[in-house]
């Protein structure tokens, strides 16, 4: 079987093993954005929705906010799974959490309920993307690309520069609106390079750099220096950014009662009944 394939069925073994369905899977990191090699792992997030009656209870532990789980494929490369609760979802994506948008944009997904809770999908993905969160979505990544740099001092790796010039690239992006009218958040790296408007456009120099450095994974994660051309981008980016996010209309988080309806909403997708009743035992989601 093809990577795809093994795991999509990891991800429907890990339904049956925890009794609720995932209603969205992507993959996130170095396989969507670009920079993988072929020993790279697949990143895996995922929503799922438990039974209706999982939610209503007064047990604090009965409904997990996140599930996780790795393993090794065929080829020798491995899955890093992160399943996340519908509801909890919802919470992040409220508040502009960009690693989650990224999560629910995109491309690379496996296939485990094709056609069934399209519906379902598309009310996350409106929420991910309500223009009020343009400034939550920048900072959070700028804050990311600092968090990155920060590694660097602690320990020098490949991945640290790429993390932090994509967050960048991408905030430069997002502060000037390009990529929405598509709804679309801009994660690949190589489309990021021509990104323009804040005086932030990287120079050949250091484009050249990260190239290198993208070769350079396919040998080691390390390095034994620090990149003074990316340093120097970095440094010089991440300020005008910040000013630049900061003049943006201050985001507004969605106000609780419409994540509780966009909840209801999802749970009626899926379960198209409000009996509180198992999905392993008693029921099958709408659609099957």
């Amino acid at each position: 079987m093809t990577a795809a394939e093994q795991i999509r069925d990891r991800l429907l073994r890990c339904e049956a093993e925890n009794d609720f369905v995932i209603i969205y899977e992507g993959c996130v990191g170095s396989r969507l954005i670009g920079t993988y090699c072929l020993e790279s792992d697949y990143d895996v997030r995922f929503v799922y929705v438990r039974p209706i009656s999982q939610y209503l209870t007064t047990a604090a532990s009965a409904v997990k906010k996140t599930v996780s789980f790795r393993e090794i494929l065929g080829d020798g490369t491995g899955i890093d799974a992160q399943g996340y609760d519908v509801s909890h979802m919802i919470n992040l994506l409220s508040k502009g959490n960009v690693m989650m948008t990224e999560v629910m944009m995109s491309w690379l997904q496996f296939g485990v309920h094709p056609i069934m809770f399209g519906d379902a999908r598309q009310r996350l993905i409106d929420l991910a993307t309500e223009p009020g969160k343009y400034a939550s979505l920048a900072m959070h990544c700028l804050s990311i690309a600092s968090g990155a740099i920060q590694k660097m001092k602690e320990e020098p790796r490949i991945d640290h520069y790429l993390h932090a010039v994509r967050y960048i690239l991408a905030a430069e992006r997002i502060v000037h609106s390009l990529p929405w009218t598509s709804k679309t958040l801009p994660m690949i790296l190589d489309r990021l390079y021509c990104t323009v408007g804040f005086g932030c456009l990287m120079p050949p120099e250091c484009r050249d750099a990260v190239q290198k450095l993208i070769v350079s994974k396919t040998v080691t994660k390390q390095l034994t220096r620090r990149i003074e051309v990316i340093d120097d981008f970095v440094a010089s980016a991440i300020p005008k950014l910040l000013a630049a996010a900061s003049c943006l209309p201050k985001s507004v988080e969605t106000p609780q009662h419409q994540c509780d309806a966009l909840f209801h909403r999802i749970l009626g997708d899926v379960w198209g009944s409000w009996r509180p009743i198992s999905y392993s035992k008693d029921v099958k989601p709408a659609g099957c």
